[in-house]
């Protein structure tokens, strides 16, 4: 007798349903997609016991007839693919067919659903817009107000009257009969029951009730209500993010979560949904990016690297809407960012991509969340090129985050006599301001003395020939040098302090520059503009420097001997295991030559084997610039600071250092006004 058995249409949709219901969420998620679907505008989520006990979506889409009720259950019936052609542009959230039969056979499933009737004779006056409508162009449809007409099947009323809607209408001609009322169904792990009349709102409700109660195996490696409710809460969030123009309101345990309008923008959704970034969502710390060219629409809003993350969880992709995991994506907004973020920090990043539906495949993952380009290298460039061309040309210098001096306890800022006295100091303020000769100048100068470093021969020194004038201020807006010279008087605009920073005076206030970082950009983008001409110019040693080798070393030097070469350092054998360094690069004259070939070497043995060959080369040239930078508790001349000050104007991006630390940190004197209560 034959050992193999065709398994029951039951089993099969429940062995599905482990690839698309993993847990409560994908619940959520083939729901919702399915409303979306629907041409719905509003969706309502309810959940219980994080989806264990209840899940229940509500939306006002275009709804299902009896008919289209009892089959939509049916393991692969869908409405949204006809022949394997539409396959090839597949532009729904879903179509295989597979998610209602799936979570039917895993749980207690009631589905409500009325058609709204307006390509049957009705008015469409109360009909809400279509998600799509104006969007994708012959998916929407128009509603002025009119009755519609659809040819073929428009009902004629001859003098007979209409059937009660919950009734149902007859079509003259046509032994069709059209639901127009509402429609149930209930399903009991796979156990379909009669679909039947019933009052409801237009469009469909789904209730979920006690998912994987009859699979103890399934149920018990659910995690605790509240996990649960993470990963719901996760779904609902990709789809928030991805359809922006729709209402959707998330419930749990009948207590409101998430009350999301349609015409709220992008930016207030997101500090909605991410009420970490709510302070972080202006427009000083998410920059907008956007391109249209090769059939690729892009729009990002990227967020800069003081906002970064130590995961990539909030990386958020979107193709068409639908929210996508892909690996070529993923790298290239890493490579965007390189440079100017830590190792191990992660952008914030919303990516929105609108390309053809040809041009990409969403059938080879069971919950659609993966996808595969036809041309995935142009996908790639495209998407690495918008972000990293924005990127370069905005300002990413640190702004300093200053926190508000609590209030002090007994002080009452409403009270009559603080309001008085608030007024007389604003019109004292305004009077000192507008006087001819400026105390604040004075002031300024009486500072000089303390704080600014030994200054140049004649700086500071008042002219016998005009008795009390001073040197004038000048901001580093003239960039010429950070000293400014007028009349033979110098005013330094610059101090180092701990022989590690520099503070240095703007128009609108002042920075604070970690000079081995900033010296660190500066040597890297050297090192980079040398190398791409050929090989870096080197000086031979007076006395070459010797060093010995494993054999595992030796391999290695001799493996990437060509790539030793082009940085300009010059090796020859020095005996058994014993190299000498003959020759060293000139950009690197403050590096130790025996310290970087050790650090070179490590760097080599213990390289990634994935890295290819220009990372490498990338990973050098930043070891290369820390090595041969000037070196915090370094102490800098003046002239030293004025080289370095002017060489930040020059930098392509002097913000971050090759690592992606700030090297830059700016204080306006607003944000000093509101520290000592000036304002």
């Amino acid at each position: 007798m034959g050992q193999i058995k065709i398994l029951d249409q039951n089993m099969v949709n429940m062995i599905a349903a482990g690839e698309v219901v993993e847990r409560p969420a994908s619940v959520v998620k083939e729901l919702m997609e399915n409303s979306i679907d629907a041409g719905a505008t509003k969706i309502i989520v309810s959940v219980e016991d994080g989806g264990r006990k209840l899940i229940s979506v509500t939306d006002n889409g275009c709804g299902m007839d009896a008919e289209d009720l009892d089959r939509a259950f049916e393991p692969h019936a869908t409405s949204k693919i006809k022949t394997s052609a539409d396959l090839r542009g597949i532009s729904t959230l879903g179509f295989r067919g597979e998610a209602l039969a799936s979570i039917a056979s895993v749980a207690q499933v009631r589905a409500v659903s009325r058609p709204r009737t307006e390509d049957r004779g009705q008015k469409t006056e109360d009909r809400a817009p279509s998600v799509s409508e104006g969007i994708i162009e012959g998916r929407g449809t128009k509603d002025d107000g009119r009755w519609t007409k659809d040819e073929g099947r428009r009902t004629k009323d001859e003098g007979r009257g209409t059937m009660d809607e919950e009734r149902g209408t007859r079509d003259e001609g046509s032994n069709t009969k059209y639901e127009n009322g509402a429609n149930c169904i209930e399903i009991d792990c796979g156990n379909k029951g009669n679909v039947s009349p019933c009052s409801a709102d237009y469009g469909t409700t789904i209730q979920v009730r006690d998912i994987f109660y009859k699979l103890p195996a399934r149920r018990k490696f659910l995690r605790t209500a509240n996990t649960e409710m993470t990963y719901v809460t996760e779904h609902f969030t990709r789809i928030a993010l991805g359809n922006s123009n729709l209402d959707l309101t998330l419930i749990a345990n009948e207590r409101e979560i998430y009350r999301l309008s349609g015409n709220q923008g992008l930016r207030h959704r997101i500090a909605e949904l991410f009420p970490m970034l709510s302070m972080e969502t202006s427009e000083n710390n998410f920059i907008e990016a956007q391109t249209n060219e090769k059939g690729l629409h892009i729009f990002a809003l990227l967020g800069k690297p003081g906002i970064s993350r130590t995961s990539s969880k909030f990386q958020y992709i979107f193709l068409n809407g639908r929210f996508i995991r892909d690996k070529f994506i993923s790298h290239a907004i890493k490579e965007a960012y390189r440079g100017l973020l830590e190792p191990n920090r992660s952008a914030v990043v919303f990516l929105f991509i609108q390309m053809p539906y040809e041009e990409y495949d969403v059938n080879v993952h069971p919950t659609k969340i993966e996808v595969r380009f036809y041309n995935a290298n142009l996908v790639h460039s495209q998407i690495l090129g918008c972000i990293r061309e924005k990127l370069l040309g905005t300002d990413l210098e640190t702004r300093a985050k200053l926190s508000t001096i609590p209030q002090q306890k007994g002080t009452c800022l409403d009270s009559p006599a603080v309001r008085d006295q608030r007024i007389a100091d604003a019109m004292a303020e305004f009077f000192k301001k507008h006087r001819p000769i400026q105390t604040q100048q004075q002031f300024g100068g009486a500072l000089k003395k303390h704080f600014v470093a030994p200054p140049y021969p004649g700086a500071g020194q008042i002219d016998q020939s005009q008795p009390g004038q001073r040197a004038p201020e000048i901001g580093l807006g003239q960039r010429e040098t950070p000293t400014a010279k007028k009349g033979g008087w110098e005013t330094k605009q610059f101090l180092q302090i701990h022989d590690s920073y520099i503070v240095a005076q703007t128009n609108d206030g002042f920075v604070i520059i970690d000079q081995h970082a900033l010296h660190e950009r500066i040597i890297y983008e050297a090192l980079c503009r040398r190398i791409q001409k050929g090989k870096l110019e080197s000086q031979r040693l007076l006395i070459p420097e010797s060093f010995e080798l494993t054999e595992a070393e030796s391999d290695i030097l001799e493996n990437n001997a060509e790539l030793i070469e082009k940085f300009g350092i010059e090796l020859v054998p020095f005996g058994p295991k014993t190299m000498a360094i003959q020759a060293f690069p000139t950009l690197l004259a403050k590096a130790e030559p025996l310290d970087f070939m050790q650090d070179l070497i490590d760097l080599l043995k213990n390289r990634d084997v994935s890295l290819d060959a220009e990372r490498l080369l990338d990973e050098i040239l930043n070891m290369a610039a820390c090595k041969a930078a000037i070196k915090a508790g370094q102490k800098l001349t003046d002239s030293e600071i004025e080289q370095l000050l002017a060489d930040k104007e020059k930098a392509e991006s002097p913000s971050r250092c090759p690592h992606g630390r700030p090297t830059t940190i700016k204080f306006s004197i607003s944000d000093l006004e509101k520290q000592f209560k000036r304002t």
